[in-house]
C-alpha cells in the first residue's frame, strides 16, 4: 500500500535508494575541464616508509609492555610512552588513508562522468562524495513528517 501524503508513513513507497526530491550527484564537478586535477595527488606519502615506521612503532609498543611487566618502568612512564606511540600510529594511519585519493576518482572523471557515475558501485559513489563535499542534514523542524530536500546542505570542498 503506497504512502499517502499527509498521513503517517514510516517508509517511502515504492522503495527508492533516496527519498523523492533528494539527489546528490557530483557529475557536473567530475565532468569539468579541471576535474583531471582530482587525479593528481602531489603530496602522496611514501606508503612503504610509513608502513615500516608503523611496524617499528608497534614493536616499540611491545617493548614497553615487556618493560612494564618486568617492573623496569613505572605505570606513569608506560602511560606517557604508550600515549605518544598511539598518537604516532594514528597520524601514520591518517596519512595512509589519504594516499588513495587518486584511486577514488580513477575512471569517474571526464566528459561522460554522468554515464560512468551510473555504473559505479554504491561504496565508490560514497567515497567520491566524501572527497568532494560535506553533506549536512538539518532538522526538518517541529511537526514536520515529510522529507524536505531543502533540509540537506551541501558544501563543496
Amino acid at each position: 500500500m503506497p504512502c499517502t501524503p499527509g498521513r503517517s508513513c514510516t517508509r517511502w513507497w515504492p522503495p527508492t535508494p533516496t527519498p523523492p526530491g533528494c539527489s546528490i550527484c557530483p557529475c557536473p564537478r567530475l565532468s569539468r575541464d579541471d576535474a583531471r586535477e582530482l587525479l593528481r595527488d602531489d603530496d602522496t606519502p611514501n606508503t612503504v616508509a610509513l608502513t615500516n615506521e608503523k611496524q617499528a612503532l608497534r614493536a616499540r609498543g611491545d617493548e614497553l609492555i615487556t618493560m612494564y611487566a618486568d617492573g623496569t618502568m613505572s605505570r606513569r612512564q608506560f602511560e606517557l610512552a604508550n600515549t605518544q606511540i598511539v598518537a604516532a600510529i594514528e597520524a601514520i594511519d591518517s596519512q595512509l588513508s589519504r594516499s588513495d585519493r587518486a584511486a577514488v576518482f580513477a575512471g569517474a572523471v571526464g566528459k561522460d562522468a554522468a554515464v560512468m557515475w551510473k555504473r559505479l558501485q554504491l561504496d565508490r559513489r560514497r567515497a567520491i562524495i566524501a572527497e568532494l563535499m560535506t553533506i549536512t542534514m538539518r532538522p526538518p523542524g517541529r511537526g514536520r513528517r515529510s522529507f524536505d530536500p531543502s533540509s540537506i546542505e551541501v558544501e563543496w570542498r
